[in-house]
């Protein structure tokens, strides 16, 4: 879930009906029905055509997970503690009780996002999009990270954070420049989608129908794998989150495929800047998730007085 849409879809009362096709205004860019937008949508259609069933379960985690607060929390002891494995070889060097908070938090986090897949859209509103978790979660994992050590693989977990507000905080900015409808409102990909099986995801995105470009959930799965690339050397298995990313957004008609390249694009280049200009990935302090997060705040309050006044 953008966190453009999730801020927005917390401020609407459960019954809110989302904004009609005609109420909804034309792409800034790419134009609608301009070259662009038309290859683009040929690009994404066969995905738009597909229907996996079960499979969506798994799949909107990595598919809708990583533009939402909730990964700030698990993120930076998750990183944190594989950094300290492939460093060392040992699971058993790793510090007491880590192992059980990280298996707790990711319990009571995919827990409650299950809850809202299976429809319980107060729970998003309650727990997963909370004011209180935007206000405090980068700097909260980034101390919940302490339990396992304070040195560089904190350091490493601790970066992303940092680079996750960068790269959100870009697709703010760009998201209100382009207002770019979301595949799920435009007629031609209407025609050719079934129903998915998770509904409440394109349910809830109807509520910011002209966010699609650049995806900010992929900008924030690209920080992540960025993070885990070069903070653990586990490429694998960032390939497979930010490929698992842009599928699932994709897949469930948030963005079409130039979108989704932007936004890996947007993560990726937030990284590399933040690595030449600010902080290495293994020097990270609290202070910088502070400050990156301080102005992630102040980029996403002034998305939403812009949505406001649409």
């Amino acid at each position: 879930m953008d966190a453009t849409a999730a801020a927005k879809g917390n401020t609407m009362k459960d019954e809110a009906a989302p904004p009609p096709p005609a109420a909804i205004p034309s792409s800034i860019f790419p134009r609608d029905g301009g070259w662009i937008d038309n290859l683009d949508k040929s690009i994404t259609s066969p995905i738009h055509r597909l229907h996996i069933g079960p499979l969506e379960w798994p799949l909107s985690v990595p598919g809708c997970w990583f533009g939402v607060a909730p990964v700030l929390i698990v993120g930076p002891l998750t990183i944190h503690m594989l950094a300290i494995v492939v460093e060392t070889g040992k699971t058993s060097l790793l510090p007491p009780y880590s192992l059980s908070l990280l298996a707790s938090l990711w319990t009571c986090v995919l827990g409650l996002w299950f809850k809202f897949c299976a429809g319980d859209l107060r729970i998003a509103k309650r727990f997963l999009w909370a004011k209180e978790l935007y206000l405090f979660a980068a700097p909260a994992g980034a101390c919940l990270s302490l339990v396992a050590g304070n040195g560089a693989s904190w350091s490493v977990g601790a970066f992303f954070p940092v680079a996750w507000c960068a790269a959100l905080a870009i697709a703010f900015v760009l998201k209100g420049k382009t207002k770019r409808r979301r595949p799920l409102v435009c007629e031609c990909v209407q025609k050719i989608s079934p129903p998915r099986t998770i509904d409440i995801i394109p349910t809830t995105l109807r509520w910011d129908p002209v966010a699609s470009l650049p995806s900010g959930d992929v900008a924030g799965a690209a920080a992540f794998a960025y993070t885990l690339a070069r903070g653990t050397g586990c490429y694998f298995l960032a390939a497979f989150c930010l490929a698992c990313s842009g599928f699932g957004r994709m897949y469930w008609l948030a963005h079409h495929f130039f979108d989704v390249l932007m936004g890996a694009a947007v993560g990726v280049g937030a990284c590399v800047v933040i690595e030449v200009v600010w902080v290495k990935v293994d020097k990270v302090c609290l202070w910088h998730v502070i400050l990156a997060h301080t102005v992630m705040l102040i980029f996403l309050r002034a998305a939403m007085k812009a949505v406001k006044h649409d």
